[in-house]
């Protein structure tokens, strides 16, 4: 009962414990090895004798009573007297098991080397050999024509041969498919309502996942979508005497491109002084995942004005959280 309701509390879960934990451990192994010496020298003060050779046994090998295979053969052996038949059928046997060599010459370097009869197709004298000659005969990349994308006009190279590729990426083919299309708004706001209820349970699996966790705050679980969000929740229970925290079950529309959109913010979190409706951002340093993310980045500030503008409609605090403002236990941070 001790153990449970100690794995329970906010201590176990705690840095301070982590530390002392790992601190615990390394103290360990070092005694453990101070023994292990103190053992060694104690032993080879009297050390076990092979029974044949009379050598002295090393402390790994200790509890054997010969050195090595030859001298328990040799010891065990000594009283046995073979007749003559037997000593002829084992030089039969001997016979039989040797193996005859052919010379062959390498292929790269020319040198001569032995092999054994059943390996006489062999080419080669060594691994290096195989790999130099590989080199040599190495076969040249295949190297396509520049093509023209049907809906960007830009010239491009496919990376494997497809004789039917119109496009230069999947977006240009998307868009030359779906080019006199249009949606009723019906349709649209039904695809949107879908969506929305997706993000709030949780079911929506984009292409670029991000980890997913849970953060327990007074026994209650809540759904972390990403490290930033963990971080976040971390950052206020410190930082702010905190009642309650949900997610927000709300949606926000904004217009972005001539367009109106919504989302989902995600934290509603309740304080002595006063509710504060969070939004996590961050900026991420690899340019090739800015480009893919580049809708995520150029929303945001469409984001901020109209969340700015709910919150002073509602008596609400907006906060804005990015991972530099925990930065220290966002680094430190392993999520299975």
């Amino acid at each position: 009962m001790k153990n449970e309701k100690f794995k329970k509390s906010d201590y176990y879960k705690s840095e301070k414990h982590i530390k002392n934990v790992l601190n615990a451990s390394k103290c360990a192994i070092i005694e453990i090895k101070k023994l292990k010496i103190k053992r060694i020298e104690e032993y080879n003060k009297n050390p076990k004798r092979c029974l044949k050779c009379h050598n002295k046994i090393e402390y790994e090998k200790r509890k054997n009573t010969f050195c090595s295979k030859s001298c328990s053969v040799s010891y065990n052996n000594r009283k046995r007297n073979l007749s003559e038949k037997t000593k002829e059928k084992i030089s039969k046997s001997l016979k039989k098991d040797k193996i005859e060599y052919v010379n062959l010459v390498c292929e790269y370097c020319k040198k001569e080397f032995k092999v054994p009869i059943n390996k006489k197709r062999k080419k080669y004298c060594n691994n290096e050999c195989i790999k130099s000659s590989k080199k040599l005969n190495k076969k040249p990349k295949k190297t396509y024509k520049e093509r023209i994308c049907e809906e960007c006009g830009k010239s491009y190279i496919p990376k494997y041969y497809n004789k039917n590729q119109r496009f230069c990426s999947q977006s240009c083919s998307s868009r030359h498919v779906n080019t006199g299309k249009k949606l009723s708004k019906e349709t649209k706001q039904k695809l949107s309502k879908i969506m929305s209820d997706k993000i709030k349970n949780g079911d929506f699996k984009p292409k670029l996942t991000s980890i997913k966790c849970e953060y327990v705050y007074k026994k209650k679980k809540i759904r972390c979508d990403s490290k930033v969000e963990y971080s976040c929740l971390d950052y206020f229970e410190k930082n702010f005497d905190i009642i309650n925290i949900e997610r927000c079950n709300f949606l926000i529309e904004f217009e972005f491109n001539g367009t109106k959109r919504n989302y989902n913010p995600d934290f509603k979190i309740t304080t002595t002084e006063g509710i504060y409706i969070v939004e996590c951002k961050t900026i991420i340093s690899n340019k090739k995942l800015q480009r893919k993310w580049s809708y995520y980045y150029d929303t945001i500030p469409y984001k901020k004005e109209c969340l700015i503008e709910y919150c002073k409609e509602n008596d609400y605090k907006y906060f804005f959280y990015d991972k530099s403002l925990n930065i220290t236990f966002y680094n430190k941070l392993r999520i299975k």
